[in-house]
């Protein structure tokens, strides 16, 4: 379950709680008890925005993503932490999210692509596909016959 965070400024904007019990456990908290039963806090920022850049103006902490994420973690119970701008999806740990370069990173548009291009291939695998089988069972029934089996054990092999 997710619970917007309300307000600007040094916040995650999302914070991700394991089931509905925990985000209404939350929202009936005062702002330093929100994150408690957080399993994980999450910040979006806009589809350009570039991570690894600084921007604005502000404390230096705020003025980069990475920098923020770190701070969020310090700053809350959860251990994991999301970054998004919707292309790309980090996942930070607390223990490791100092270093700021220590994140399990998603490329949306290009796993999308990547998926698309699976599906092409399965396609056109699928012709191979038929053809070896039909290969096999070639295969099968010269042997069948080299060997002289009887219908009943073919069965038997074939495990009818």
């Amino acid at each position: 379950m997710q619970g917007a965070v309300l307000g600007k400024g040094k916040r995650p904007d999302y914070a991700i709680f394991p089931d509905e019990e925990s985000l209404n456990e939350a929202s009936s908290k005062p702002e330093e008890d929100y994150y408690r039963r957080a399993v994980a806090v999450g910040d979006a920022k806009a589809w350009k925005v570039s991570f690894d850049k600084q921007r604005g103006r502000g404390s230096f902490e705020m003025q980069n993503p990475r920098f923020q994420i770190d701070a969020y973690l310090r700053d809350t119970p959860p251990k994991w932490a999301i970054l998004t701008n919707g292309r790309l999806w980090r996942l930070y740990h607390e223990s490791t999210s100092y270093k700021l370069d220590s994140f399990y990173e998603v490329n949306l548009p290009a796993l999308l692509a990547l998926q698309a291009e699976f599906e092409v291939s399965v396609e056109k695998l699928q012709p191979l596909r038929e053809r070896i089988e039909a290969t096999d069972r070639l295969i099968d029934a010269v042997v069948y016959r080299l060997y002289g089996l009887t219908e009943e054990e073919i069965g038997i092999v074939e495990g009818k």
